[in-house]
């Protein structure tokens, strides 16, 4: 998910996972975004700098609907 934020494919992430509910995110990636190796680590260590990082957990912490006491990623970074 944090990738989909990285990428600003949030919204059609939103479309896709309401046309296919079993549709995972890194099956999203691959397909929709064309990033083949979503889960190696090479690609995990080329693609995020810590700048990017923390843009992507925000922006997730934004969209996410959490449950009350509930901890999240974006409260690692408060």
């Amino acid at each position: 998910m944090l990738t989909i934020h990285a990428e600003g494919a949030y919204g059609g992430w939103l479309r896709e996972s309401r046309k296919n509910r079993q549709l995972r995110s890194s099956e999203f990636c691959k397909g929709g975004l064309g990033l083949r190796d979503i889960k190696s680590r090479d690609f995990l260590d080329s693609y995020w700098t810590v700048e990017m990082l923390t843009r992507a957990i925000r922006e997730y912490d934004e969209h996410r609907n959490r449950s009350s006491g509930e901890l999240s990623l974006g409260d690692l970074l408060r």
